[in-house]
């Protein structure tokens, strides 16, 4: 298994490269993402934080961990005004947490496992996972 790359790793701040075919390749980083997020108790995580500049991550907020989302090249097409602190920890950051500012409600677009385009609108956790994941894909980090 390998290890989560931590803060200040440079390769956070990397801007993620765009999928353009969703092969097994692909498929089998997934797998073994999840199996890393699982691992970990995460709720999320993306390509980036295992070293692969992909424009990938995954969510998994039930209390079972049986409800995987995966999206792949995320884009965000609408964020509320209405605004929500949380305070959020991040796998990269072992031991940190911080109350964050977030959009309450999203709007995204993004590909699915079978390559099929896809809007999901999502609210509170959830929508707080996305940004705090999109961030990570855009070589942001949640501590700026």
């Amino acid at each position: 298994m390998v290890n989560i790359i931590n803060y200040p790793n440079k390769n956070l701040f990397k801007i993620s490269k765009k999928i353009y075919k969703i092969n097994n390749k692909i498929k089998n980083l997934i797998f073994y993402m999840s199996e890393i997020m699982y691992n970990l108790l995460g709720i999320g995580l993306s390509a980036i934080q295992i070293n692969k500049k992909k424009k990938i991550f995954i969510i998994d907020i039930s209390k079972n961990k049986n409800k995987l989302k995966i999206f792949i090249n995320s884009k965000i097409l609408y964020l509320s005004k209405k605004k929500i602190y949380f305070k959020e920890g991040c796998l990269s950051f072992p031991g940190i947490y911080k109350n964050i500012k977030r959009s309450i409600y999203i709007k995204i677009i993004f590909i699915n496992i079978k390559g099929k385009f896809k809007i999901y609108k999502s609210k509170n956790i959830f929508s707080i996972c996305i940004q705090h994941e999109i961030e990570h894909i855009n070589g942001k980090i949640f501590l700026n």
